[in-house]
């Protein structure tokens, strides 16, 4: 119950009224130790937020105070506590000695964080649950703030109870005490911190508040606050004093959401004796909210006050000191130099002692940094300067805390808990009070986020429309950003009124050749490295401009440019709308565009030509960072209009760049669509003979997977065609194994095994491994599936040895799976697990998730011939993913068929009937007839007839009646 505080005298009565006897006083109240007389220290304790609590949970606020009293009571009978009375929620209660009263506070707050409260409190803001950075529990539940104080009290017995009541200026001190807590907050004066000397409780947390001047007192307190040391990452706003340290601004309107950590690193900085903070960071990631936030909640760490000092319309010297003065109320003379005025000010500030300078917007002052802060980091050493920059000042002992956006949800994240989340959710409540984020609106809402990067002020500008607009539109309309994000709060900076105009602020404050480089480096997608950058950028017509390296450190210092380690390597990146503003504002985008296509393409090809030749992993690791890079090449390469040879030419060679990369690790959807686009640019205009067969055979392997046969041999023959009139025996003998393949899983084994056996032969007549492996490979294939066991190992050790030769890592370790597909249909399940523990680290390694999806698919099979269940169960999940992730649809549907099967045995048949009619659909698609006979037998069908007569020709069926027929 919120109130000034407790009665300092007895309260009046109309008539007499006899004092209640002793055997008709509640229980409660006759219990317990005598009241303490002499030198008495009382605690007052009141619960935060009640009266909002009671009106909103009634019910629940019934209980939790039925809870609140029980546990403060109980605690008294352990501690010695004399209970004087209570009022509503609120306690005073007597102790002989200050440690026994202290130690009763500090058990409370630990018991009131561990109570099982109602569920509907904790749904409230002044009850629910805030953790530490670290997870650990912080609040919960009621919030109690107790004031410790002792003195010598006048002691009177009540009238009506009989109890023992204390009464005088030393109870108007306890009260005021009290009164100056908050919610979950221990404070003593500083009269009992003296008597504690060596009684403290070892376990307290403590720290000086400094003096205050409480309601009512002519002279000021000292107060301590003491929190138990699990409790001590509370915090709370400066003590509820009459007068103490002052601040020259006021608390934000709109509540503080998230930054935690950022709060704590400020403390942390100050507490290891910096004297200058800089918190650096781009326009809109809320340095200033955050400052003025740290100034309100450490007002009683700076006794000399905190002042907030608006830099935005200084540009000088003159205008720091101009700002300054109109902070910390010091008038400047017209006629002074500004030297003089640096140095008095210098003076008042030193003259405040333990005083907080806050510096907001100093990025357009930075020159005038030494001339300004850092003589008064000298004249003022009690001082601490906490200022907000878009760039370093680089004076000496300055801490840089470089402030990152809000947190976006994750991979996996629960999509409320994240701060750029919470952020959107509080400030669309404030033009939509009934809104809820629901399940459904949470992907949306999260890419909102996502997309405006976590910056708070997008967020804001962003929930603003809410007011109109579903999160659905919302996000819709994002990429019209500039547009959408205009502030409707008249009360906005020209500057944050939209977020163009916020970019605009920084864009003004760069050199003309700043300007030229950020706007090239914004054609860049996924971040850059500095040697990119040096062969994108062109700063040739700025004679006067550094190398590219300084210009991107100073881009970096603006806050512009984000630095960080990706494998290893260091990159530059840049907040989606910073690139975007910037790339608006570049000059002569054509040249840029293609100085960034020939660097990428050349990088890319080389890439790629090694990861094909040799699976070289560094050059995996490069494609798969600057794979964004390679595809915005692709996508303006096919926006040229009128489409050109050359444009149709970049867009195919980016896409053989990043054909392995894409069918192994990517998107399948991504991958068939950058080739079909390609084919399609190809099919308009000519492409060179030896890039139209390599464009064709990529897109029909990548058909292969997804079991498109027909439009798989159409891309064949047309590559054979260009192969023959070109003379490229190489690509011949390519297109005749891809044909072959084509042949032999279309259900012509006659056919394909001529193809492949065809190819084979022209494979070795050239010594081209990249021809010979993989048709030996599925030549073996095809001798297991018809039982043919000794030609198909004669097959595999052949290719395993020209894989080796030709350090062809990646089929090495097929061939090294199917040897262990081999030993389990000669039933030696010993040598299956040798063969693929022999595989696992290094299909690991290469990342080839077709491959993992091999793997996890056969030693699946390995548990399931060996019953365990549970085991098999976990590696077919992990395989359907992978080959989901590649598109690779026969082998998705296979395994399907293989879960279902073990959910069934698991007894979970919704699960299993799930999974059958998944595999069901795709293999019917794909009239894969053996696979859909397996599945047959995996689901347990009455009539396995059909399944039966093809066994001899299908070692899946031959797998499946197998396993079920064992079991």
């Amino acid at each position: 119950m919120s109130r000034p505080g407790y009665r300092a005298r007895s309260p009046r009565f109309r008539g007499k009224i006899p004092p209640m006897p002793a055997s008709s006083q509640p229980e409660a109240l006759l219990s317990g130790p005598p009241p303490p007389t002499g030198v008495v220290t009382l605690v007052f304790t009141d619960v935060q937020g009640s009266t909002v609590l009671w009106e909103r949970q009634p019910t629940a606020m019934h209980a939790a105070l039925g809870i609140h009293n029980r546990l403060l009571r109980d605690l008294l009978a352990e501690h010695g506590g004399y209970e004087v009375k209570t009022e509503g929620d609120a306690f005073m209660v007597a102790f002989a000695a200050p440690d026994a009263a202290v130690a009763w506070c500090l058990a409370a707050q630990e018991a009131l964080l561990a109570a099982e409260w109602p569920a509907d409190l904790l749904s409230q803001p002044d009850a629910g649950e805030e953790r530490d950075p670290a997870g650990m529990a912080l609040r919960r539940g009621l919030r109690v703030r107790m004031g410790v104080h002792a003195g010598e009290p006048f002691c009177v017995p009540d009238p009506l109870t009989g109890r023992m009541d204390y009464f005088g200026p030393m109870v108007n001190r306890a009260a005021r005490v009290g009164g100056a807590a908050h919610g979950g907050q221990v404070v003593v004066s500083g009269g009992v911190w003296a008597a504690l000397g060596d009684a403290a409780p070892p376990r307290a947390a403590a720290r000086d508040l400094g003096e205050h001047r409480l309601k009512g007192l002519d002279t000021p307190e000292r107060l301590v606050q003491l929190l138990p040391e699990g409790l001590a990452g509370r915090t709370f706003e400066p003590p509820k004093s009459q007068a103490g340290p002052r601040a020259n601004f006021k608390p934000d309107t709109t509540s503080f959401v998230g930054r935690e950590r950022d709060l704590a690193a400020i403390r942390e900085a100050f507490a290891g004796g910096a004297a200058l903070v800089t918190l650096l960071g781009p326009g809109g990631t809320g340095k200033t909210r955050l400052s003025r936030r740290y100034g309100e909640v450490h007002l009683g760490d700076h006794p000399g006050g905190v002042w907030f000092c608006d830099l935005t319309e200084a540009h000088d010297l003159d205008g720091v000191c101009a700002a300054v003065g109109r902070a910390i109320g010091v008038p400047l003379s017209a006629g002074q130099s500004t030297e003089d005025q640096v140095e008095q000010l210098g003076n008042a500030i030193a003259g405040h002692g333990k005083a907080l300078v806050i510096l907001d917007n100093f990025e357009q002052v930075v020159a005038d940094g030494p001339a300004s802060v850092g003589l008064w980091l000298a004249q003022a050493p009690d001082a601490r300067f906490l200022a907000s920059s878009r760039e370093v000042l680089r004076l000496p002992g300055e801490v840089v805390l470089e402030l990152a956006p809000l947190g976006v949800p994750g991979q996996g994240d629960r999509v409320a808990d994240a701060e750029a989340v919470k952020l959107f959710v509080d400030r669309v409540r404030a033009v939509r009070r009934d809104f809820l984020l629901t399940p459904d609106d949470e992907p949306t809402v999260a890419e909102i986020v996502r997309q405006l990067d976590g910056i708070p002020l997008a967020i804001e500008l962003a929930a603003s429309r809410m007011g109109v607009l579903s999160p659905a539109k919302l996000l819709e309309r994002l990429p019209r950003r500039f547009d959408l994000l205009a502030s409707g709060n008249r009360g906005a900076s020209a500057r944050q009124a939209t977020l163009g105009g916020l970019i605009d602020w920084s864009w003004r404050l760069l050199q003309p050749w700043e300007q030229a480089a950020l706007g090239q480096c914004a054609i860049f997608r996924g971040g850059f490295t500095l040697e990119a950058a040096e062969a994108v950028l062109d700063l040739s017509g700025f004679p006067e401009a550094p190398f590219a390296l300084d210009v991107l450190q100073a881009l970096r210092d603006k806050s512009l440019l984000r630095a960080y380690e990706q494998g290893g390597d260091f990159r530059f990146g840049m907040y989606i709308s910073i690139r975007e503003f910037a790339e608006s504002r570049l000059a002569h985008p054509t040249a840029t565009y293609d100085r960034h296509a020939a660097y990428y393409l050349a990088e890319g090809e080389a890439w790629a030509a090694r990861l094909e030749a040799t699976n070289d992993l560094p050059a995996l690791a490069c494609l798969l960072a600057e794979a964004e890079n390679l595809l915005i090449i692709h996508d303006r390469a096919l926006a040229t209009a009128p489409l050109t040879p050359e444009a149709a030419a970049r867009a195919a060679r980016v896409a053989l760049a990043l054909d392995l990369v894409l069918r192994f690790r990517g998107s399948s959807h991504t991958h068939l669509e950058m080739l079909d686009r390609a084919k399609a640019a190809a099919d308009q205009v000519p492409l060179p003979d030896d890039l139209l067969a390599r464009l064709l055979l990529a897109r029909a392997w990548a058909l292969y997977y997804r079991s498109r046969f027909g439009e798989l041999t159409v891309d064949a023959v047309r590559a054979l065609d260009v192969a023959r009139r070109t003379g490229d025996r190489d690509q011949e003998g390519l297109a005749r194994f891809v044909l072959g393949l084509c042949e032999l899983k279309s259900g012509n084994p006659e056919g394909g095994i001529a193809g492949l056996e065809a190819a084979l032969a022209l494979g070795r007549e050239l010594d081209n491994g990249q021809i010979m492996v993989p048709a030996l490979l599925f030549l073996g294939q095809w001798q297991v599936e018809n039982g043919r066991l000794a030609a198909a190992r004669a097959c595999y050790d052949e290719a395993l040895v020209l894989a080796r030769r030709f350090k062809m890592r990646r089929f090495e370790y097929i061939v090294v799976i199917n040897f262990g597909i081999l030993a389990s249909d000669e039933g030696d399940l010993a040598e299956v697990r040798r063969w693929l523990d022999l595989a696992r680290d290094a299909v690991e390694a290469i990342g080839d998730r077709f491959a993992e999806g091999l793997l996890n698919a056969n030693f699946g099979d390995l548990e399931l011939e060996e019953g365990d269940l549970q085991a098999a169960l976990r590696y077919f999940e992990a395989a359907v993913a992978r080959f989901r992730d590649t598109g690779s649809l026969r082998q998705e549907g296979s395994f399907l068929g293989r879960l279902g099967y073990l959910q069934q045995a698991l007894g979970r048949p919704e699960a299993a009937e799930l999974a059958f009619e998944r595999a069901e659909a795709l293999l019917t698609s794909l009239n894969a007839k053996a696979f859909l006979g397996a599945l047959a037998v995996w689901r347990g069908d009455a009539d396995l007839s059909e399944a039966v007569a093809m066994a001899d020709r299908s070692d899946e069926i031959r797998f499946a009646l197998r396993v079920v027929g064992r079991r």
